[in-house]
């Protein structure tokens, strides 16, 4: 398994499919995507960019030392207070924009131990889960409007 790159990538525009059971298959695609992350130094990585349409994201939260994964999540409330911050992407190597994000939201998703949640985030964690969450809808962040920080 390996990452997907590049902007102009059909794969990277799909839109991911919910997760129906958590199986062995899962987990090993939730294995894996931890591995790339890390092994690729970043911060998140949904399931997509390693070429699974399916709804799963995993995101490295060095405030709680721990990788966090959401399976089918969803942004059920966010601040009206944005914030505008640069961001880069595993799977568009050497490319950043500066892209407006709420700075609270609230997530509803499955863990994967199978467990169904509420989570708070805010700041940096806010915005990568909002980022990768974009992965999931085929959204990049070169399709966010060129802005200045």
């Amino acid at each position: 398994m390996e990452l997907i790159t590049g902007q102009d990538n059909p794969i990277l525009r799909q839109k991911s499919r919910p997760v129906e059971h958590l199986n062995q298959e899962v987990y090993s695609l939730i294995g894996e995507m931890k591995r790339l992350m890390h092994e690729n130094d970043g911060v998140g990585l949904a399931a997509i960019q390693v070429g699974r349409p399916s709804r799963i994201i995993v995101i490295s939260d060095p405030d709680r030392n721990k990788d966090l994964v959401f399976i089918n999540p969803e942004i059920i409330k966010q601040s009206r207070e944005t914030e505008t911050l640069a961001e880069g992407c595993l799977s568009l190597p050497n490319y950043e924009n500066s892209i407006a994000r709420p700075i609270r939201i609230i997530l509803k998703a499955t863990t994967e131990d199978g467990k169904k949640i509420k989570f708070k985030a805010a700041h940096l964690l806010a915005r990568i889960i909002g980022h990768e969450i974009d992965h999931l809808e085929g959204i990049l962040i070169s399709d966010y409007p060129q802005t200045k920080p």
